[in-house]
């Protein structure tokens, strides 16, 4: 008999710059929180061809879209300047 351990889904926490601004995006597969300008953001996955999209429960103009260590970032609808990850703070953690 095998047993097999229960499905977990990949926590992830990324410090990324976007121009002088800091944002800290953290979550797994399914949804990410992040932290930009002193507010709190929950955002769901959202369709993307290419990428990872996530959209903000309560705002459709705000989205983080990120592939491998850059992102787009918008918020309330104004796009973010040249968003990074910080290779130095990037975590992945299982």
């Amino acid at each position: 008999v095998v047993k097999l351990k229960p499905f977990e889904t990949e926590v992830f926490t990324t410090a990324m710059m976007c121009g002088s601004t800091p944002v800290m995006v953290s979550g797994q597969t399914d949804s990410v929180t992040m932290k930009i300008a002193g507010q709190t953001i929950k955002l769901n996955r959202s369709v993307s061809a290419d990428g990872a999209r996530y959209v903000a429960e309560n705002d459709p103009a705000t989205v983080f879209w990120s592939k491998g260590n850059t992102a787009t970032i918008t918020l309330k609808g104004t796009v973010l300047p040249n968003c990074l990850a910080r290779p130095d703070t990037a975590l992945s953690q299982q």
